[in-house]
C-alpha cells in the first residue's frame, strides 16, 4: 500500500484517564482523495496492539466533476413565429398611384 505524498501520519491520541491507552484517531481530510470507507472525521479505532498501524485506504479523486443526479432541465426553444412576407415596392408603388389618382379624380370632379 503506497503512502499518499505530503500528507501527515497522526498518532492516535493517548487517552487523558489512562495514559496506558490510546483513544480512537479521525479519518483526516486530503485534499483530492477521499476515504475508500466512511467520511473525514469520522472515528479510527486503534488496533489490539496499539504500537501497529493502522491503514485507511483512500481513493483518488477524478479531476471531473461529478454528474448531478437530477440534471437541471433545460428550456424547450420557442419556435420563430412565421415571417409575414413583406411588401412588395412594386405594389407599394401601385396602391399609391391608385390613390393619388383617385384623389386627383374627386378633385377634378369637385373643381367641374
Amino acid at each position: 500500500m503506497k503512502n499518499i505524498p505530503a500528507t501527515e501520519h497522526p498518532i492516535f491520541p493517548t487517552d487523558p484517564d489512562d495514559p496506558t491507552k490510546v483513544i480512537d484517531g479521525r479519518i483526516l481530510v486530503v485534499p483530492g482523495y477521499k476515504p475508500e470507507q466512511g467520511k473525514p472525521n469520522d472515528p479510527v479505532a486503534p488496533a489490539k496492539n496499539p504500537s501497529q498501524n493502522v491503514n485507511v485506504p483512500y481513493i483518488k479523486e477524478s479531476t471531473q466533476p461529478p454528474a448531478p443526479d437530477n440534471p437541471t432541465p433545460q428550456p424547450t426553444p420557442t419556435p420563430e413565429p412565421p415571417k409575414t412576407p413583406e411588401k412588395d415596392n412594386t405594389n407599394l408603388m401601385f396602391q399609391r398611384h391608385v390613390v393619388t389618382t383617385r384623389t386627383r379624380s374627386i378633385r377634378q370632379l369637385q373643381n367641374r
